[in-house]
């Protein structure tokens, strides 16, 4: 399993936000710099948490993005979340518990992904942001 680079550098993008809690604000083209990232691919990933209510933003000379919660009530989860929206790990079995499968379902390992599925829905939900500033 592999996240695409809009968890990683959300997620690197985010450490720096998470660090100037709660008093700071965090500008993109310092954290652009620091990573050594795309200003403009962090301001789309930037739109998608402002979005998810991650992060808000304050225009001004002192301005830049801060979180919405405090880093200990953010969970890595929730940022995937709203980075590559929630998806199954298994391209045939939804959440919704209905299973797509040309198959049909005779192959006998849905309850397997299934618990697989959770076991790494319950992890990414257990450690919170506060976890990578650490």
């Amino acid at each position: 399993m592999r996240f695409s680079t809009k968890t990683t550098y959300g997620l690197r993008a985010l450490f720096h936000v998470a660090k100037a809690w709660p008093d700071g604000h965090v500008a993109i083209s310092h954290i652009a710099q620091a990573e050594k990232l795309s200003a403009a691919y962090l301001e789309r990933l930037f739109a998608r948490l402002k979005k998810a209510k991650i992060i808000t933003a304050t225009q001004g000379v002192n301005g830049g993005y801060q979180l919405s919660v405090a880093p200990n009530q953010l969970t890595i989860y929730q940022v995937i979340a709203a980075l590559e929206g929630q998806s199954d790990f298994f391209y045939c079995w939804l959440k919704d518990d209905k299973i797509y499968c040309k198959g049909g379902c005779a192959c006998g390992v849905n309850d397997a992904m299934r618990k697989i599925d959770s076991a790494i829905n319950n992890s990414l939900s257990a450690i919170t942001l506060d976890k990578l500033i650490a």
